[in-house]
């Protein structure tokens, strides 16, 4: 598993309320987007002289936590601190999470107990609401269509089962095993959520086609031996165990395995760095 630095992290996987942004699903997709936008103009007027790119959540609370109530729903929470200001974090259901905690280095920040707060009264400073929307607006053009053409992206990918024992064993499969979530059912068929797309399933297959020219699907992955050891415990089969390779110098973990129809499906999790 990808381990991060901010706060909560290890609880942070709340689905975001809208689809403004592509590509942003949980708040680790927000921080890691962030994390490329950050910046000295980003950064609270007062504490722009101490704004590094090894620091760049400095500054950056309000602006970042009133962004992801945006996106996730929840509430907006201030630690007190000196000045009078207050440090800015989420809260949304039983999850608590910090975006831009790492600020503070090894100092332990209190989290319970503490006042809720309002973009209204944050915003009635304009400098703090045009960091806001500066911050909301290159979020959204990062996750523009670069010059695809015609074509945006792989939508779903659709399978048919051949009758409804098969259709649940299949859904049991995605659902259960892998942890897909279900978005949408129908009388004979489910859509389930990859994070980046889709897979539907349907009910009402005849017969079982032949492997034709697509040979398998790959789902991205922060622990490829964690997929494959879910698959293996279920009973289903592993094609390749769990290694690392190397695509045209780009690391790489992953692993196969047997589907319930026979699909072969690949967990692939890209190292960071070049070799």
């Amino acid at each position: 598993m990808k381990k991060y630095g901010f706060y909560g992290w290890e609880q942070a996987n709340v689905p975001a309320v809208t689809d403004c942004y592509r590509g942003i699903i949980t708040p680790k997709d927000l921080y890691g987007a962030l994390s490329e936008i950050w910046c000295e103009q980003t950064c609270a007027p007062r504490m722009r002289g101490a704004w590094t790119k090894e620091n760049r959540t400095l500054g950056q609370c309000s602006i970042t936590a009133f962004l992801a109530q945006d996106i996730f729903g929840g509430k907006v929470y201030g630690i007190p601190r000196p000045g009078g200001n207050y440090h800015c974090y989420n809260v949304v259901g039983d999850c608590c999470f910090d975006l831009t905690s790492e600020q503070f280095g090894g100092e332990k920040l209190v989290y319970e107990n503490n006042p809720e707060q309002f973009r209204e009264v944050h915003f009635a400073k304009e400098e703090k609401r045009l960091r806001y929307e500066y911050l909301k607006s290159a979020l959204a053009k990062r996750g523009e269509d670069k010059s695809m053409g015609l074509v945006k992206g792989i939508h779903h990918v659709s399978m048919k089962c051949a009758g409804q024992q098969e259709f649940e064993k299949t859904v049991h499969f995605y659902c259960d095993v892998i942890g897909l979530r279900r978005v949408k059912s129908w009388e004979n068929g489910v859509m389930l959520d990859t994070g980046d797309g889709f897979v539907e399933i349907f009910s009402d297959g005849t017969t079982r086609p032949e492997q034709g020219c697509i040979r398998h699907f790959a789902f991205a992955a922060d622990d490829v031996d964690a997929c494959a050891d879910a698959v293996s415990a279920a009973g289903y089969e592993i094609l390749i165990e769990p290694k690392d390779i190397v695509l045209d110098s780009m690391p790489a973990r992953i692993a196969f395995c047997r589907g319930p129809l026979g699909e072969e499906i690949e967990f692939f999790c890209e190292r960071e760095g070049r070799e």
